[in-house]
């Protein structure tokens, strides 16, 4: 039997910004391309993709999804089922782990080590990391 490894990925919806926050779906899928058709496919506004990583195993990618959806969840930004409001520093972040990471177990790690921070110290963060790289443009409005 062969394994269908998957990605990470990141949605935006194109209607819903409330200031500097975007909604956000984070999941997972080995085809983010035809997952995305389906979301579309039953939403009456459109979503665009924004980001995927590369491939992980199934287990490790579902691991990190769920690491990252406990961590916003715990930031109070949770919507409803997989989708958050994220500003555009807190996207960031997220692909800063990615890019300074490759194995799942560490990406994991690093989401976690940021669980026990305030919420200053987090934005803090995010805000110095926002200003030593910029990873991504702004998100859709």
């Amino acid at each position: 039997m062969q394994i269908k490894y998957q990605c990470i990925y990141l949605f935006q919806s194109t209607i819903g910004k409330k200031k500097d926050f975007f909604p956000i779906k984070i999941g997972v899928s080995s085809l983010p391309h035809r997952r995305l058709q389906e979301i579309n496919g039953s939403n009456p506004y459109p979503v665009i993709m924004i980001w995927t990583s590369r491939n992980f195993h199934p287990k490790h990618a579902v691991n990190i999804e769920r690491a990252l959806h406990k961590f916003f969840t715990s930031r109070n930004s949770h919507i409803h089922n997989e989708w958050f409001e994220l500003s555009h520093a807190q996207i960031n972040w997220i692909l800063g782990i990615f890019s300074s990471e490759t194995d799942a177990e560490k990406i994991i790690k690093s989401i976690d080590d940021f669980q026990d921070m305030t919420i200053n110290d987090h934005l803090r963060h995010m805000m110095s990391f926002k200003k030593s790289t910029d990873l991504v443009g702004s998100p859709a409005h």
